[in-house]
């Protein structure tokens, strides 16, 4: 963990991996499974960063989703100067000076200095 990081009340944090910058600041409610956060992030509150997109087998029918092996956890990088708004869902790297609009749900990778939004997020802008 960085210098000068702020961590609010009812964050979780899901995976012992997880490495954090300088000057962070974690929303309230946030829950952060392996990740590297850089340099002076911001996340809003309710964020969800998740290690990638496929936490669960589901091939088999013949045994629940709960039974069938684990799937492949990958760690999310946020790069620095990143903003994530509230209630966002990251399953993907974030690239260097990107902005994720609220409520928005990335999948796949940002490029730097990229805005994006939705569900899932999609291009909005380039910052540069």
């Amino acid at each position: 963990m960085g210098k000068n990081v702020v961590i609010n009340f009812g964050t979780i944090f899901g995976d012992r991996r997880i490495s954090i910058g300088d000057d962070v600041w974690i929303g309230p409610y946030n829950y952060v499974d392996w990740a590297e956060i850089g340099d002076s992030v911001y996340t809003a509150q309710h964020c969800i960063i998740l290690a990638g997109a496929h936490h669960h087998g589901f091939e088999r029918t013949d045994i629940t989703i709960r039974q069938q092996s684990p799937g492949v956890l990958v760690q999310v990088k946020l790069g620095g100067d990143v903003w994530i708004g509230a209630n966002a869902v990251v399953m993907s790297n974030v690239g260097k000076g990107s902005i994720v609009g609220a409520g928005s749900v990335v999948t796949k990778p940002v490029e730097p200095y990229t805005i994006v939004a939705g569900n899932p997020a999609r291009l909005i802008r380039k910052r540069k």
